[in-house]
């Protein structure tokens, strides 16, 4: 490699695929240009279904359990572990020159993760300074000094996040708009999705105009842009839920010197993989004992091992909730540690339109510790789980994959096989 890339990495919070270019009903044309102009990654999960934990796994390469961020950074003392390699450290290494630009929540002090600069000065609670129509003019504008050094850019949008802005909205509008395949549909639940679809457009108005910026500049060749979110929708049977509308997350990745146009890939891969996969296109020396494996080789040609499988987890939110899961192809597995309701809703649920007509019968279910066996196949939107209290029960490939959930969790030394996790600052769970 001649020239090391320049690396920008868009992140936006709770969005799923909830993207034009994944065929979901909505408009966004600016990430969308991503798409065409490079590949889009159609089985893509991240490793855990809500923010911190997620992101500590996306820009570390190991497993939410191996960075010490097994619950909401600034909430029970959770923060990554500052002996962990993380992409920002290992590119600053390198001779990369490392910027924050707006959100991250993996340590309340951005140098701890291995950035060099934050020129935004982001602090808990300044939400105003985060959002895209804040960060994305003066990202813009330093672009616009033509910076020399190869460099790695962080940018972090708090849109998608709730609250969302008021779309309004004609009965038409709200008739004409559809909901997710996994909720029963209302009008609630359509003027939600609407007010999503706003949030989505001011975030992707900022994304196009970061592209532009590029091109205008002539930075566009050899900059290799990422875009990506942390989990899925903020909606029930999703955030803070292993079922796949938790975990499905939207990459796309261009980098018109290297990378194919318009390519689309099918392959099973994991969130846990982002950052080798990232290093590996910059030429940068992985550093050791990483959990994730690089992907590098299927857009480039060279080596690659594809995954039989992905791994998943959830331990804190707003309660402590242990889930770990497994998911192939064909089937899922999801292990719940202990009783919590069905959907044990984050907090700013309780902000949408939904929530009140939809809370009430999702909390007053409870379910036991148990396992829950999926056939993504006959199953897709994962409404009918074959259920056991003893994974001896369950249908063939249930059993090999609760074998597989419980070698990962031993082979990676996960907290919760010695029982149930207390926070750092030594809360119990409930």
């Amino acid at each position: 490699m001649d020239l090391q890339p320049n690396i920008l990495l868009i992140t936006l919070h709770d969005l799923g695929r909830q993207l034009s270019c994944y065929d979901r009903p909505t408009f966004s044309p600016g990430i969308d240009r991503l798409a065409s102009e490079g590949v889009r990654f159609d089985n893509y999960f991240v490793c855990a279904p809500q923010c911190s934990p997620s992101r500590a796994c996306l820009t570390s390469g190991r497993w939410p359990h191996r960075t010490g961020v097994l619950g909401l950074v600034g909430k029970w003392g959770w923060q990554m572990n500052e002996s962990v390699p993380t992409l920002a450290k290992a590119l600053g290494a390198a001779g990369y020159d490392t910027w924050l630009w707006g959100f991250q929540h993996e340590h309340p002090n951005p140098a701890a993760l291995g950035y060099q600069h934050d020129p935004i000065g982001y602090r808990r609670g300044e939400v105003p300074k985060i959002t895209a129509d804040y960060v994305g003019p003066r990202f813009c504008q330093w672009l616009e000094t033509k910076p020399t050094v190869p460099w790695f850019c962080a940018v972090g949008f708090y849109e998608t996040h709730l609250g969302w802005p008021t779309a309004a909205a004609t009965g038409r509008q709200l008739r004409d708009k559809s909901v997710p395949p996994w909720l029963p549909d209302s009008p609630q639940l359509r003027q939600d999705m609407l007010n999503f679809d706003q949030s989505l457009h001011q975030a992707d108005r900022q994304v196009e105009r970061i592209l532009e910026t590029l091109d205008a500049t002539g930075q566009a060749a050899n900059t290799l842009v990422v875009f990506t979110t942390d989990h899925g929708l903020p909606l029930p049977r999703a955030k803070c839920d292993l079922r796949d509308p938790g975990l499905e997350a939207a990459l796309l990745m261009r980098w018109p010197e290297r990378l194919a146009a318009n390519r689309h890939c099918s392959e099973l891969l994991s969130g846990v993989d982002l950052t080798p996969t990232l290093l590996e296109l910059a030429g940068v020396e992985l550093p050791g004992d990483m959990d994730g494996a690089s992907f590098a080789g299927l857009l480039t040609g060279g080596d690659y091992r594809p995954r039989d499988a992905i791994f998943a987890e959830q331990t804190w939110h707003d309660m402590y909730r242990p889930l770990r899961g497994i998911r192939t192809n064909r089937y899922k597995l999801i292990q719940r540690f202990n009783d919590f309701p069905e959907n044990a809703l984050p907090r700013d649920f309780y902000q949408t339109c939904a929530a009140a007509p939809m809370v009430g019968r999702m909390l007053d279910e409870t379910v036991p510790a148990r396992c829950e066996f999926y056939d993504l196949a006959q199953d897709p939107t994962e409404l009918r789980p074959r259920v056991a209290d003893d994974p001896k029960d369950l249908p063939a490939p249930g059993r090999e994959l609760h074998r597989q959930l419980e070698a990962w969790m031993h082979r990676t030394n996960d907290p919760l096989l010695q029982g149930p996790v207390p926070s750092p600052d030594g809360t119990m769970p409930d």
